[in-house]
């Protein structure tokens, strides 16, 4: 599965029903499932969000491990940068929550003065698999700050590791990404969570034009489908060859 196909899929999940809201409710507690798995209960915390959807599922991972662990979130930008609105929703939700504590961090200076010394577990949810280039800052700071407490904390990245595949990027102990592997990710250890995707995607393109990735500059045939042409007769078989 390539993540071009989870765009697709996300578009043809929200036809049928599937919200937004939903997938990343589900990305989130599957991430705190997975942190709780390995690392058991009682933990203390840090959770980096960015203003976007990663972030998004971040500010759900918090509100899910804020019932039995010591959750503190870190906001890497300013809240009015949060735009979408299922990571707007779920941003409020956790200004109401007096069991997670928020710090809002605008710029570098209030990064590189952070100490996480205490934490058991540092997650990464800043940058998502749409994020183009190099980190600009205060992202960049926020990456090397968490990288300073790689082996003295447990880090997991949320989908892949912030900055992937730039040099600056998060040195994760795995991410957690979501419904399948995706195939063009490397370097890293990754588990696989289930947010709820049913089979009928596979299959079901929505009430109109078929929604596909497009091919890109260097693929062969051999890496996008087959295709079965079935129709003519004994007799007339014109139109299934030239369809071919």
């Amino acid at each position: 599965m390539k993540i071009e196909d989870v765009y697709i899929w996300d578009i043809n999940a929200k036809w049928l029903g599937i919200s937004p809201f939903q997938l990343m409710e589900n990305a989130g507690a599957g991430v705190a499932r997975v942190i709780e798995e390995n690392f058991g209960k009682g933990l203390n915390v840090a959770i980096f969000c960015g203003t976007g959807n990663n972030g998004g599922d971040g500010f759900v991972v918090a509100r899910h491990l804020s019932f039995e662990n010591d959750v503190t979130v870190f906001l890497v930008g300013d809240e009015i940068k949060i735009r979408s609105e299922e990571a707007r929703h779920n941003w409020e939700i956790l200004r109401k929550l007096d069991f997670v504590k928020i710090k809002i961090l605008k710029d570098s200076s209030q990064v590189k003065a952070l100490n996480l010394e205490g934490y058991d577990v540092i997650v990464d949810a800043l940058l998502g698999a749409g994020t183009r280039g190099e980190p600009k800052e205060p992202i960049r700071s926020a990456i090397e700050k968490i990288n300073e407490y790689a082996g003295k904390a447990k880090i997991i990245s949320v989908d892949l590791p912030s900055g992937y595949p730039s040099k600056a990027q998060v040195r994760c102990d795995f991410a957690v990404t979501f419904q399948w592997d995706k195939e063009e990710f490397e370097g890293f250890e990754r588990i696989v969570a289930k947010i709820g995707y049913p089979r009928e995607l596979y299959h079901l393109v929505g009430p109109g034009d078929a929604k596909f990735a497009l091919r890109k500059g260097g693929e062969h045939k051999g890496q996008n489908g087959r295709l079965l042409i079935i129709g003519g007769s004994e007799d007339y078989f014109g139109a299934p060859y030239l369809a071919a």
